[in-house]
């Protein structure tokens, strides 16, 4: 119907962050019910954003009831590798948030957040890739129990390879993650 149409970006107000030259906000994106209150959330990717002096480590930002046009930044979560409880080091170039996806991989009937990292660094290769899978309890976004998946863990066959770029694609089958 396009009554609750809204145009968001970093410079948006109520939107935490500032608009700067190629961050890639909203490189990728999804929409799902994070937070079980029936009302889809918006997923947005921000994989060249700078984190402090460290350029393109990335970003996502999740907008609770987007179509409520709350404007206010507390309805905004932004997660990086250098967020409180969030798996993984804050490094230039990793791209966390180049890929997102929400999908209810916990079987709990609530959307879980799957991160794509495709140029995080695992030991001395480079660019081999990595995926942060946020669960969500209770209707909670859980930072503290995410998971980082990358090709060196006994959960995958084979290893970590350099630019194997992992998480650059994800998609799920019921409860499964596939990651190109």
């Amino acid at each position: 119907s396009g009554d609750n149409d809204g145009l968001f970006h970093q410079n948006s107000s109520g939107w935490p962050g500032v608009s700067e030259t190629g961050d890639r906000f909203g490189y990728t994106v999804d929409a799902a019910d994070i937070d079980g209150d029936g009302i889809g959330d918006l997923i947005v990717g921000i994989p060249d954003e700078d984190i402090g002096s460290i350029s393109n480590s990335g970003l996502i930002q999740i907008r609770f009831n987007p179509d409520e046009h709350s404007n206010t930044t507390a309805s905004v979560q932004s997660l990086h590798q250098g967020s409180t409880g969030v798996e993984g080091s804050l490094e230039a170039g990793d791209r966390f948030g180049a890929f997102v996806l929400a999908a209810d991989v916990t079987g709990d009937g609530t959307a879980d957040v799957i991160v794509g990292i495709p140029n995080e660094s695992i030991g001395i290769d480079n660019n081999a890739g990595a995926v942060s899978l946020f669960p969500t309890t209770a209707g909670i976004l859980d930072v503290d129990t995410d998971e980082l998946f990358h090709a060196d863990l006994t959960t995958f066959e084979g290893t970590a390879q350099i630019n194997a770029l992992f998480g650059s694609s994800i998609i799920t089958i019921d409860e499964d993650i596939i990651i190109g």
